[in-house]
């Protein structure tokens, strides 16, 4: 546009070729810069795609080894609880026992006392019996 008008005069420059060679200047560098922002949008793509699947990647470890940990101290801490209950249970028992081996203690003593006295007045019996047989047999 700025040439003087001694560049339109010259072979290859006529009005019509200057047009053509503009209209494919124009389409060649918007062809090309279709292609390369779609190259470049294909690219941003695939980055953005690497970045979520690394980040999927990194969130599902530490998800697991964060599970694997409070399982860990979870497993720990109903130990401690099932250790804790189990031996308040014990003592719980033992005492209830003693406490009733306390309670019942009497009717025991009275029992095995008329149980003993029952199996010696048996024994007498039995003796006696014995002896009276031995005399009569002799």
């Amino acid at each position: 546009m700025g040439q003087k008008t001694s560049f339109s005069d010259k072979d290859g420059n006529s009005v019509d070729q200057l047009n053509a060679r503009l209209q494919s200047n124009i389409k060649s560098p918007m062809e090309l810069l279709e292609l390369n922002l779609i190259v470049v949008a294909i690219g941003v793509f695939m980055l953005l795609g690497a970045f979520m699947l690394l980040g999927a990647l990194i969130n599902s470890f530490l998800h697991l080894r964060l599970e694997a940990r409070a399982r860990g101290l979870f497993n720990a801490m109903n130990e401690t609880v099932f250790r804790e209950s189990s031996k308040t249970g014990a003592e719980s028992i033992s005492a209830f026992m003693t406490v009733t081996a306390l309670v019942m203690a009497e009717n025991i003593r009275s029992r095995y006392e008329s149980l003993l006295q029952y199996n010696v007045v048996l024994y007498l019996c039995l003796r006696r019996l014995q002896y009276l047989v031995i005399e009569t047999c002799y």
